[in-house]
C-alpha cells in the first residue's frame, strides 16, 4: 500500500483476501443427510462419533456402536437422553445440538435416523 492511499481504501481491502472461495466451507440448507436444524444427540469416545435424531429416539430405543463400543441410546419418559454403554453397563453423556454443530467438527460421524413420516395432501 502507498502512502498517499488512505487506510481502508479498496485496493488495499482486495489485497487483503483471506481465501480463495473454493476454500471457505458454506452450509446449505440441507448437508447430504438431514435439515441443518435437525436435533440430535451426540457422543465421542476417542476419534469416533455418532449422533442420533432426536425423532429416532422417540420411536424407542436405539441400539448402535461407536467405533467397536457397543452403546444403547434410550429416551426416558421425562424427555431426557442417556447413552449406555452396554459391555460395561457406563453412562454417557451425550450432547444434545442442531445437525450442523455437530457436523462441522465431525464429518466422518455415524448417524441413525428414520424417514420422516411424508404429509398427507391438503384438501381443497
Amino acid at each position: 500500500m502507498s502512502h498517499d492511499q488512505p487506510v481502508g481504501d479498496v485496493a488495499d481491502r482486495k489485497s487483503r483476501q483471506s481465501l480463495p472461495k473454493e476454500k471457505h466451507f458454506r452450509f446449505r440448507r440441507t448437508t447430504p443427510r438431514l435439515y441443518l436444524k435437525t436435533v440430535v444427540y451426540a457422543r465421542e469416545l476417542g476419534s469416533d462419533s455418532y449422533a442420533v435424531t432426536e425423532r429416532a429416539l422417540k420411536a424407542g430405543p436405539i441400539k448402535t456402536s461407536i467405533g467397536r463400543v457397543p452403546v444403547e441410546w434410550v429416551r426416558e419418559s421425562d424427555g431426557t437422553v442417556r447413552a449406555v454403554r452396554t459391555d460395561t453397563s457406563e453412562a454417557l453423556v451425550p450432547a444434545r445440538l442442531f445437525w450442523f454443530a455437530w457436523f462441522t467438527f465431525h464429518r466422518a460421524t455415524g448417524l441413525h435416523d428414520v424417514p420422516p413420516r411424508k404429509r398427507a395432501p391438503r384438501a381443497g
